[in-house]
């Protein structure tokens, strides 16, 4: 991931992401019942955080 804090530490930004690998065919037991490979993804989660005063925090994230 990647995270950003104002000089001030008012703001806060971050930007984390999780890949993954296709699966291959010759990786999966199929001993106990059928199963199919699946494709490689990735996700992309986004936070933000105000702090407007040092007893007061606001944060919001939007998570894939």
């Amino acid at each position: 991931g990647l995270s950003w804090l104002s000089p001030g530490t008012h703001w806060q930004f971050g930007a984390t992401t999780t890949v993954t690998a296709a699966k291959s065919a010759d990786d999966i037991d199929e001993t106990a019942f059928p199963r199919f490979a699946t494709p490689s993804w990735w996700t992309l989660d986004l936070t933000a955080a105000w702090r407007p005063e040092e007893w007061l925090e606001l944060r919001l994230g939007v998570f894939n």
